[in-house]
């Protein structure tokens, strides 16, 4: 019974199985849109591979 109650939270506040993992602040904000993570992911990897190849190329 403990489950369900936690399961009917988790889908109200719209973050599936992967919603414990999310900060609870954005939680309340009704979650994080899954396009806008992975854009955000998106520009941190490139963000990174830029600056590797930066560093890579001072030494």
């Amino acid at each position: 019974r403990r489950r369900k109650e936690m399961d009917a939270v988790r889908a109200r506040q719209g973050g599936g199985p992967r919603g414990q993992f999310r900060a609870p602040a954005k939680k309340a904000q009704g979650g994080v849109p899954m396009g806008l993570l992975l854009i955000v992911v998106a520009l941190l990897a490139g963000g990174l591979a830029v600056f590797l190849k930066f560093v890579l190329k001072m030494f």
